[in-house]
């Protein structure tokens, strides 16, 4: 389903992990937990209905934005505890954003750029980038010896060995 839902993408998302905060229509707070050209996805406390419009307020480092907004999904993520003993929903909704101005999409682009260059986007808490160089260098020589085999008819392409 991942795999299948990439396909349909516009835009690639990146993810920002729930630093940056939002509001939906002025009525609840959020957390972004990814971000594209084309929408968001939020976390936040509240149900809303698919299908709506919505505004969203970004409070970007560089500017505070306002973006009309398409509910094109939100289901129901976990349930956290209360100090009352109440437990309360947590939902995951993705916005799409409904015709940005060139500036507001400027701004939200400069801000995908910030998170990947900042290198955080993706990154769990701990982890670090350099820890993955060994891996992804034995995975390089992987492909490059199978891509050999390929070529030299060593390797079968139909899952036999």
């Amino acid at each position: 389903m991942g795999e299948e839902q990439r396909e349909k993408r516009q835009y690639p998302r990146v993810r920002v992990g729930g630093r940056t905060k939002g509001r939906v229509t002025s009525i609840y707070d959020a957390s972004l937990l990814d971000i594209s050209l084309g929408g968001v996805l939020i976390e936040h406390a509240a149900a809303v209905r698919p299908g709506t419009i919505a505004s969203l307020d970004l409070d970007l480092p560089e500017k505070r934005v306002t973006l009309k907004c398409l509910v094109a999904r939100s289901v129901i993520h976990r349930s956290e505890a209360q100090p009352d003993g109440e437990r309360e929903l947590i939902y995951h909704t993705g916005l799409e954003f409904l015709d940005p101005s060139e500036e507001t999409r400027q701004v939200v682009s400069d801000y995908i750029q910030s998170i990947i260059a900042d290198g955080n986007g993706n990154r769990r808490k701990g982890e670090d980038l350099r820890e993955l160089l060994p891996t992804l260098q034995k995975l390089e020589l992987i492909l490059e010896d199978t891509s050999k085999k390929l070529k030299e008819g060593m390797v079968r392409t139909d899952g036999a060995m």
